[in-house]
């Protein structure tokens, strides 16, 4: 039996004081959080290197095609979603699965109206990002990662800010 950790008061962290460039990076699903970041603080984050993930708030977004299977604690995996049925929740890795099914134009009005969100309209407008979508990656299905590029070209100043790589012949993982 382990005993129980002892933990001590809660102290609020210092504010930081960041200034110039940060980037976010990650493959697969600390894509996905490096895709959350970069978006919602991205007046602090000004690029990302997106390897096998999806675009902000890609998960938790039902789609016109998305279909509910019943909540559970298997099937929800701490999705919680705004448009689900009551009773219901999205299949898990909908974005990665069916990225077809995903509108960015969708994503992008919730990003530029939910209040703890950066304004994309601001704060993308000079980011960076690189999209990398291997060939023989089973997980993240095509145009996955096309998804995430034409987020960020919603946002950005020059289309050559956003680079997608869609050739190279890699698994899931390098």
């Amino acid at each position: 039996v382990c005993p129980t950790p002892k933990i001590g008061p809660i102290v609020p962290l210092p504010a930081l004081n960041i200034s110039g460039g940060v980037l976010t990076a990650g493959c697969s699903n600390t894509a996905d959080f490096s895709a959350q970041l970069h978006t919602a603080f991205s007046s602090l984050v000004t690029g990302s290197c997106i390897f096998s993930g999806m675009p902000f708030h890609c998960a938790a977004t039902r789609f016109e095609h998305d279909y509910m299977v019943p909540f559970s604690d298997s099937t929800a995996a701490g999705i919680v979603c705004s448009d689900c049925d009551k009773n219901g929740t999205l299949i898990y890795n909908h974005c990665k699965n069916h990225p077809e099914w995903v509108d960015v134009h969708k994503l992008a009005a919730y990003a530029e109206a939910h209040p703890h969100v950066d304004d994309p309209k601001v704060h993308l407008k000079g980011a960076r990002v690189f999209a990398f979508q291997p060939t023989h990656d089973r997980c993240y299905q095509p145009p996955a990662m096309q998804n995430v590029r034409d987020f960020h070209l919603l946002y950005a100043e020059e289309a050559e800010q956003i680079k997608l790589v869609a050739d190279q012949p890699f698994p899931h993982t390098l």
